[in-house]
């Protein structure tokens, strides 16, 4: 979508949300930019995408702002998007089991009261070695499987000319 109007990039995000929309509601469109130009864009998209190096009016229209200049932070923010979102299913998990049985038998006197404290010590601390558990082990941060750069999508997204480029994701992340 380089070289069209403001307007025009609004209104293909709203056709291509109109068309991947089968009412399920786990479509999504996502826009990524870097001018001002691509502001309305970026704000009518489902996720707006703005390049780090681009101008002050993307940047406060996104939704998430990248790093630089390189595309394939795109797919390291959706990772890393997805990534969190299990890690917080896992930690509600265990902190509600915890504090669920925690609870329960120390309201029914099952457990004295400073070993539900303690179990409630224990579920905070399972939550957050969940939370860094990654990190923490092996000394590593998210790992991503892509390393599209700069002008190499299709051979016609350059963001440094202030192209954008326009995508369409289901919940499973796959292209629509």
């Amino acid at each position: 979508m380089a070289e069209v109007l403001p307007d025009d990039k609004r209104a293909e995000i709203g056709r291509l949300h109109d068309e991947n929309t089968d009412g399920d509601g786990n479509d999504r469109v996502a826009m990524v930019g870097d001018g001002i130009n691509d502001a309305p864009a970026l704000t009518q998209a489902d996720i707006g995408l703005a390049i780090g190096a681009g101008t002050d009016i993307a940047i406060e229209s996104a939704d998430v702002v990248l790093m630089g200049d390189r595309l394939g932070g795109v797919m390291d923010a959706y990772e890393i998007g997805q990534t969190s979102y299990e890690k917080t299913k896992q930690n509600l998990v265990a902190a509600f089991s915890f504090n669920g049985v925690g609870v329960a038998a120390a309201v029914t006197g099952l457990v004295h009261p400073v070993l539900a404290m303690i179990a409630m010590v224990l579920s905070v601390s399972v939550v957050l070695a969940n939370s860094f558990a990654g990190q923490l082990l092996s000394g590593e941060g998210i790992e991503t499987d892509f390393a599209v750069e700069t002008g190499e999508l299709g051979g016609e997204t350059d963001v440094e000319d202030g192209e954008s480029t326009v995508a369409t994701m289901d919940s499973a992340g796959t292209g629509g």
